[in-house]
């Protein structure tokens, strides 16, 4: 294999390590801090707010957890 692949592959390996330590980490404090404010409020509607961007927290870190699976499933054949 060239240089320039096993570069290029050495260097996604590490990038899908560090996502893989950094969203779980980035979403459970987003998820918290949204929960610190709509534990705090009493108007429903902010409080719904407050739900609806938990769930896209939740959701976003779904598809970046899966989509770098993917890649690493993808970068195991090579």
């Amino acid at each position: 294999m060239p240089d320039i692949i096993s570069g290029t592959v050495s260097l996604f390996q590490a990038i899908t390590t560090w996502l893989l330590i950094l969203i779980p980490i980035c979403a459970g404090a987003t998820l918290t801090y949204f929960a610190l404010q709509k534990s705090m409020c009493d108007d429903q509607s902010i409080i719904a707010d407050k739900n609806k961007k938990m769930k896209n927290v939740l959701i976003s870190a779904i598809i970046g957890m899966g989509s770098v699976g993917i890649v690493t499933l993808i970068l195991s054949f090579y």
